[in-house]
């Protein structure tokens, strides 16, 4: 029988598999007088069943348990009313729902949308995504599969439908093999040095702050107020963001996880001051002050904040210099990678890349070859100190 643990937070309990720790949720609550339980198990960091914890109460709280009657909806039906739920209800912000519905319209309505959820087939499913990895990735097929669990899930809890008949299927390898994103030591220096040769300081500092794992939208959002320039090190708060479908920012991250403090080495104080001197000078030419709410990275010419897409302009051209074909993400798992080498505890690194789960960090880790070196040379300068 397995035995469970409670934790300091409630709601949540710890158990043990044969794969390690585990973390349930169990909470109460009440549908017309009536008691009801949610139970789920086999979360497998304490942040992501926090994470679930908070999504569940959120449903109680705004009265969403039971905000679909009709039992013979189709997949279709069914999707409509969850999407114009979650936007008006303020669960799915602006890139969700334009990277989720953008999915689910693309990929998964065409085959199901017609279907009845009690209608859904797994040996035909199956079929479909095997499909699928003849002409996608295994995480692109990974993420349309996540997306229709999405469905299916806030139809149970909608107490449309008792279970989940597309569970545990098994997603193999694809065809077309995963995009490379690991960056060798090489390649990162001679991106780094040619950027500081070419790049004026604005462009510079705004390519500098992704070898730090900032996103772009991180990048493109940081104000004035957000730049600390404290000993030893110059800490950047990261709490507001931009997107290409919102230029002007938004007062949150991708994830609660992701505000969060980052620390920045003397290049990127050195830089960030310079920046801010001209945004100064900037807007001073307008006869503006640059207040502590203003973003930092404004053009030039224009006067105003760059488009949140010049940081990939700023990639293009020094691909274009280097004739290496690097991305602003892929030096997120650059970050991540080097974090590793290092000896970074993984719920730090989880935590400076706001990460909700120490597995996406790991995700993002590309240790090859070349670090087996690092690793002994890290280890010699331990002894060295022992």
């Amino acid at each position: 029988m397995t035995k469970y643990v409670r934790t300091k937070h409630p709601n949540i309990s710890t158990y043990q598999t044969r794969q390690g720790k585990r973390y349930r949720i169990r909470k109460k609550y009440y549908v017309h007088s009536k008691p009801k339980i949610f139970d789920e198990s086999g979360k497998r960091t304490i942040d992501e069943a926090k994470a679930r914890l908070r999504e569940i109460e959120d449903y109680i709280d705004k009265n969403n348990v039971g905000y679909f009657q009709a039992k013979k909806l189709t997949i279709n039906e069914y999707y409509e009313k969850m999407y114009e739920h979650k936007c008006s209800s303020g669960q799915w912000g602006a890139e969700a729902q334009y990277s989720i519905d953008n999915i689910v319209r693309n990929h998964i309505l065409p085959a199901f949308g017609n279907l009845t959820f009690e209608n859904l087939d797994r040996q035909n499913y199956q079929e479909w995504i095997d499909k699928k990895l003849k002409t996608l990735s295994r995480k692109s097929v990974q993420t349309i599969h996540g997306y229709l669990m999405t469905i299916i899930n806030d139809a149970m809890y909608s107490q449309i439908i008792s279970n989940n008949p597309l569970i545990r299927i098994h997603i193999g390898e694809s065809a077309k093999p995963p995009l490379n994103k690991y960056i060798s030591e090489h390649d990162y220096n001679i991106y780094v040095n040619k950027a500081e040769e070419i790049l004026n300081v604005m462009d510079f500092t705004m390519f500098y702050l992704t070898t730090f794992g900032l996103r772009r939208s991180e990048v493109m959002g940081i104000k004035k107020n957000a730049i600390w320039n404290k000993k030893p090190h110059t800490i950047v708060k990261v709490k507001f963001t931009r997107t290409t479908r919102n230029q002007k920012g938004k007062r949150k991250t991708k994830t609660k996880t992701s505000e969060r403090f980052i620390a920045v080495d003397e290049k990127a104080t050195k830089y960030l001051n310079e920046v801010v001197k001209e945004a100064q000078q900037i807007k001073g030419k307008n006869n503006l002050f640059l207040s502590d709410d203003d973003l930092i990275f404004i053009n030039y010419k224009t006067r105003i904040p760059f488009a949140v897409n010049h940081l990939n302009y700023i990639f293009k051209i020094l691909n274009k210099a280097t004739g290496l074909n690097i991305t602003p993400h892929m030096m997120r798992h650059h970050f991540s990678t080097q974090a590793a080498i290092a000896g970074v505890n993984i719920e730090d690194a989880a935590r400076f890349l706001g990460h909700a789960s120490k597995e996406m960090t790991r995700h993002y880790t590309h240790i090859q070859d070349e670090t087996a070196s690092k690793v002994l040379d890290l280890m010699e300068e331990k002894f060295k100190r022992a």
